[in-house]
């Protein structure tokens, strides 16, 4: 495996059907390794968005032409924030994308969505997690500005038959995109992708220095962390 373009967007882990890429660490940055047998089906380098990203054929597949504006395609733009005050208090801008999610569930047209939320273990870190209840979702509300493989959830998804959301980065959807035009059955319990915008990822180095910095000691001492 070559790493030098890696996202960090985690399909490769997601789609593997040998089970045969994990999540490792080259100079502090998360990175795919082998860790089994590969068994050369190909889908992990047609889903890789750092290998490349079409964006005219992700438009044609998508939207059926390609887009003239450098914002993508869109029907209008639109300035929002949750009214539930909770929501949008604790939300990174506003709380939409909690609000929606909620929204969606409510309306059951969605059985749970696959958000980033706080490691349990490790609570400096974020990972992926599957909300199946509205406390759930509202608990991974804000962003979350670290390095986290996501897409990884991808093979837990397909077992369970049921309908989510997924709320991703850029690099993560691209991913999914890619997938999707090889693959769209491994996409089938994936009803609906919610993009945000990517401003910054920072790894856990950046953390190891704000600890430093802030007079911490031990990483191992932070309780919480929000942004």
């Amino acid at each position: 495996i070559d790493p030098g373009l890696c996202t960090c967007c985690g399909t490769c882990l997601g789609v593997c059907p040998a089970n045969a890429i994990g999540a490792g660490v080259r100079e502090e940055h998360f990175q795919p390794v082998l860790i089994g047998s590969c068994s050369s089906c190909g889908l992990c380098v047609a889903s890789c968005p750092g290998r490349e990203v079409s964006f005219p054929k992700l438009n044609e597949q998508i939207f059926g032409r390609d887009s003239t504006s450098r914002l993508g395609h869109f029907r209008t733009l639109r300035l929002g924030h949750s009214t539930d005050p909770e929501i949008r208090q604790r939300g990174a801008s506003g709380g939409v994308v909690t609000a929606l999610l909620i929204g969606l569930l409510r309306s059951k047209e969605i059985d749970g969505a696959v958000v980033l939320g706080e490691n349990d273990r490790e609570p400096w870190l974020a990972e992926a997690q599957i909300a199946y209840s509205e406390e759930e979702i509202r608990a991974a509300a804000q962003s979350k500005y670290i390095v986290s493989p996501v897409n990884q959830i991808l093979s837990r998804l397909q077992k369970t038959g049921k309908r989510y959301a997924l709320v991703g980065l850029p690099c993560q959807v691209h991913g999914l995109r890619k997938l999707e035009r090889v693959r769209p059955d491994l996409l089938k319990s994936v009803k609906l992708i919610i993009g945000l915008y990517c401003g910054c990822q920072q790894t856990e180095t950046l953390l190891a220095h704000l600890c430093l910095r802030f007079g911490i000691a031990s990483m191992s001492d932070i309780q919480c962390l929000r942004y």
